[in-house]
């Protein structure tokens, strides 16, 4: 949190597993991509479809809302709404496209993948620092 920066690592298999630690220069772990955004990021976190293929989403500084397309190194989608941190993003596990957002000014924000601007705000009564979708009712 806080950095400008999302990397991909390589899992390694843990000697208590029976495999052998496989390091690239005598301890030096190297990350296998790295993503840079503008601003700094609060959260990050994949998305559950399949088809995806590696998307993701980061929520970060000054209001900002990025959807990332593992294979490029610039963001597919960015929103900005307001200019209070963006605590929180998380994709909806039913619809593959739609995620929501929580920020600092207690804003509850809906977007869907392929548009240019968000679908609803909603503003909470009291400020939120995480959000979850039902598991078992994934799109009410």
């Amino acid at each position: 949190c806080g950095e400008r920066q999302v990397k991909r690592w390589r899992l390694e298999i843990a000697a208590s597993t029976g495999g052998a630690l496989e390091r690239a220069d005598a301890g030096h772990v190297v990350p296998l991509e790295t993503w840079t955004s503008d601003g700094s990021i609060n959260d990050v976190d994949a998305s559950w479809h399949a088809g995806a293929a590696g998307a993701f989403c980061t929520a970060g500084a000054d209001g900002v809302v990025e959807v990332w397309d593992a294979a490029r190194t610039s963001p597919a989608r960015r929103w900005t709404w307001g200019s209070d941190n963006v605590f929180k993003a998380r994709w909806n596990p039913a619809e593959p496209s739609l995620l929501c957002a929580v920020s600092r000014d207690r804003a509850c924000t809906l977007y869907d993948a392929r548009a240019k601007t968000a679908l609803r705000r909603t503003i909470l009564g009291m400020p939120c620092r995480a959000l979850a979708w039902n598991p078992r009712e994934p799109t009410t």
